[in-house]
Order: C-alpha cells, then structure tokens, then sequence
C-alpha cells in the first residue's frame, strides 16, 4: 500500500451573496448497461478533480474514469456474486492510486490499483455475499480502513462489526461490537489525526457511534438515536476533523425521513431531520457528501408514481410499474450546526423503475458530484449518469471576510520541505498583513506575526524546511480579518 501524498490543489476561493442560486453541469452517461446493477460509487481524483465511478454490470466490478479523451473503464474483479450496492466501495487515496473494496464469493477483499495492477487482500470469510461494507482511506497518508458487519448464518446467533486497517505491518483487524439485530449497517472514516469514526446499529434500531482512541483504536461508543432505519452514511469534515451522520429513520407517523447527525457543543450528538419522503419502504438509498467548509450536501432520490392513464415510455412496458424522479441535492450554509436545509433540483422529471445515486464534494471547488441510474432497478438499458451541483455560496474554505481583496493559489504546489512556498493577494488600501500556518488536524503550526503592507498587489513568502508531509492550510488576514485561505501539499 502506498501511504504519501502529492494531493489536492490549492482550493479556489468564490466569493458570492448567499443568495445567489445554485447550478448544475450537463449530465454526462458513463455506460448503458444491458443488465439490472447497483447505483455507481463515485470518486474524485484529488489533484485533478476528476470523477470515477465503480459499478457493477452483474458479470463484472467496472472502473469508469474521466480523462481528456473522455471515459475510460478496467475491470476490477469478475462480479458474478456482487450482487448489492451495499457489498463494494470505491475511493481515490491522497497520491492518485485507486482503492477498492468489495465481497465475492463470500470473501472480504481489499484492493489497491498501482502501475503493476490490481492489488488484493482477503480480510475476512463471510457466510454469504451480501453483507454491509464501509470503505475509508486515511486522509494523510492514504492507507485504507474497512468496517463491515458479519451476519450469523443463525438467527439465534449474535452478529458481529469488524474493523480492520492497513499500516506498515499490513493488516490488523478487531472485533467493535457484538449485537443480536437482524438488520446490520456500517458506516466508517478516518479523521486526520489517523482515528476510525464508525457508526453502525444496534438492537432495537438504536444508532451507535464509536470513536477511536488511536489508529487501531479501542473504540469509545455512544447512542446517538433512535429509529435507525437503513443506508447509513458517514463523512468526514475536513475544517474540524468531525464526522457527520445521514441515514434513513422511522418518523413518529410511521413514514420515512432522512436525518442528518452531528456532535454540537460538549461533543453531545445532535440529530435533524433533512427532509421527510414517503411513506413506502425508501428503495432508493441518497448520499452525503461534505464540502471542504464542512457543509452537507444530502442527495436523494425523489419517487412518485405516474398517473393512471399517462403512457408509459418505450422499454419501460415490462417494468411493473413507471415512476417519475427528480434528483435532488438538500444543502446547508454555514456548516454543520446553523442555518435550514435548501433544495436544488438536478434533473428535469424522467422514468425508472427504481434509483440509486451516490455523491461526493469536490475537495477543490466544494461542489457536489452525483451519480445515478436510469431508468433503474429491473428495466434495462441502465444508464449510468453523471452531474455536478455547485453553491456559489459555499464553494471555497469558508469563503473570505474582505470580499475586495483575491488570494491567489500557493505556488509550487505541491511543494517539498525546505521550498518557499509565495502566494500573491490584493490590498485595496495600506493594511497590516499576517499569516498562520494549520494542519489537517486545525493545529497551529507557523504563524507571522502583522506587518504593515502598502495598497496594491503584495505577497507573502514562506520557507517550510522543517514540515512533514502533509496538507496544511495557510490563511491570510488584513488588519485581523481573513482575506482567505488555501491548502498546500507538502511532499517528502
């Protein structure tokens, strides 16, 4: 497993009003399928920001990525037995290499993509092929973590939640929990100071959350609600190395509604609901995704049945039954803890006979990336599709307080210990200037005391010999308010 890093560009700074509205890119179609699949899993290439997506054809686990010369695919493995969505991941490590994880044949297997191929570990035997899995890399190093849950092939034996992680040792793997539940779910991330975060549930639909201690942990396990129902996500904010929680719930009427999870003040878990659905069975499962701000984008699928009379479209006839579906992306300004849930359309009314979509945030614009299937579940052709949502807004590090001044990206970047590092900015008027250096963990690392700065275009110069490697944040203030902030890499 390879473990450092050369990722993520300096991020670009928006400055827009709060009310300016959302947009959305073209829908790009990765591949039609002749065949009913899974929802896709997306990843973005952290340098360039281009969109992956892993899927499932039901003979083979396919690896469909966005190059200049359009969408190239590989083969991961034969698929003959992935048969869910929820028994494969995939996620991009920090340098660029490929990580994937997904059960066949009964085996847990973890799987890297360097130049000499695919890589793979068995990390467990599981008494049958779908089982819930949770994929995560460690955001600084790379090295890949999995949670799952083991089924008893028994009803009256207890099941049980794993956790295992890749080091310089390779594997080491405990037993979390033990819970007698029928319904398993697990979610899993990793922090920037190399702790687990999973989540997972407990008898009596109770969602737990445990904590880490360390890299391989213990775990420390709270409660964090009642009514867990199903598709439980989790991810991590990057400003404050928080996890936040998005999973389906059994409302007091007995209907559906996404909830949206996180720890307030005094580390309590706090829990909202993000939007009620119907009061069927939710099939089709949303995602959650965190821009580089900490700001929740919740995608979800939203299903109505056509109406009686209304034709169904041509291929859909074998179906069972038509719905119409818009796309729709919930968000939330200001992060996590303040500020309603808004909504955004990404696609104009269409036909499927079931959905899945899957999301992630740019790490670089703070835009949402989506991924779905239509028509859907048992009415092939399935196309797999792509688009992205972007809310002025939110884009950038928390934006910038003096919206009259620019910061310019870090140059070199990434960069090595012992470069100087400049990054240029504009001043309206004479200011004093200073500068503070954090890294991903939000820990003070450098910092520049105030210097007066005349108006005009200035820079500021920075000499790192003594860094890891790492992402670090540099922030800039005028006269004590933040013109704006931008990530660096630094490299062996």
């Amino acid at each position: 497993m390879r473990s450092t890093i050369g990722w993520i560009a300096a991020l670009a700074l928006v400055a827009a009003a709060s009310s300016a509205q959302a947009s959305h890119g073209p829908i790009d179609t990765l591949a039609t399928l002749s065949s009913s699949s899974g929802p896709p899993v997306l990843a973005l290439d952290p340098i360039t920001g281009a969109r992956h997506m892993a899927y499932s054809t039901g003979v083979l686990l396919q690896h469909g990525w966005e190059s200049p010369g359009g969408w190239q695919t590989e083969t991961i493995v034969d698929s003959a037995s992935i048969t869910s969505y929820t028994t494969f991941q995939m996620r991009l490590a920090p340098d660029g290499h490929r990580v994937a994880a997904y059960v066949r044949k009964g085996r847990l297997v973890c799987a890297v993509r360097d130049v000499g191929g695919w890589h793979r570990d068995t990390l467990d035997t599981l008494p049958g092929p779908d089982y819930p899995i949770s994929l995560a890399l460690d955001p600084t190093t790379g090295e890949p973590a999995v949670g799952w849950a083991r089924q008893s092939s028994s009803s009256s034996s207890p099941s049980q939640i794993f956790f295992a992680r890749h080091g310089a040792g390779g594997w080491t793997t405990q037993l979390v929990d033990t819970v007698s539940s029928s319904w398993l779910t697990v979610a899993l991330g990793v922090d920037g100071a190399h702790r687990p975060h999973m989540a997972w549930g407990r008898p009596g639909n109770v969602l737990t959350y445990g904590e880490g201690a360390g890299p391989d942990g213990p775990f420390t396990t709270v409660p964090v609600g009642s009514s867990l129902g199903l598709f439980l996500l989790l991810d991590m904010d990057r400003s404050n190395g928080e996890p936040r929680l998005a999973y389906y719930a059994v409302n007091g009427s007995g209907g559906w509604e996404v909830r949206y999870a996180f720890r307030g003040v005094g580390g309590a878990w706090q829990s909202m609901r993000a939007f009620p659905i119907t009061a069927v069975f939710p099939y089709a499962p949303p995602a959650l995704a965190l821009d580089p701000a900490g700001n929740p984008f919740i995608t979800y699928t939203y299903i109505t049945p056509v109406e009686p009379g209304k034709s169904e479209p041509s291929g859909t006839e074998a179906c069972g039954s038509v719905n119409s579906y818009d796309i729709l992306v919930y968000y939330r300004a200001g992060g996590a803890g303040l500020g309603p849930f808004s909504v955004e359309n990404l696609s104009d009314p269409q036909f499927l006979c079931g959905s899945g979509l899957s999301a992630v945030a740019s790490r670089t614009t703070g835009e949402a990336v989506v991924g779905w299937r239509s028509p859907g579940f048992n009415c092939p052709p399935i196309a797999l599709n792509t688009s992205h949502v972007v809310i002025p807004s939110l884009a950038g590090v928390g934006g910038s307080d003096d919206p009259t001044v620019a910061l310019a990206p870090i140059w070199p970047n990434p960069a090595r210990a012992g470069d100087d590092l400049r990054v240029e900015f504009g001043l309206p008027r004479a200011a004093e200037v200073s500068s503070e250096l954090h890294d991903l963990a939000g820990r003070l690392v450098a910092a520049r005391a105030a210097a007066p700065m005349t108006a005009g275009r200035q820079s500021i110069a920075w000499s790192v010999p003594s860094l890891g490697p790492g992402l670090y944040w540099l922030t800039v203030r005028s006269n004590g308010v933040r013109i704006g902030t931008r990530s660096v890499v630094i490299l062996r």
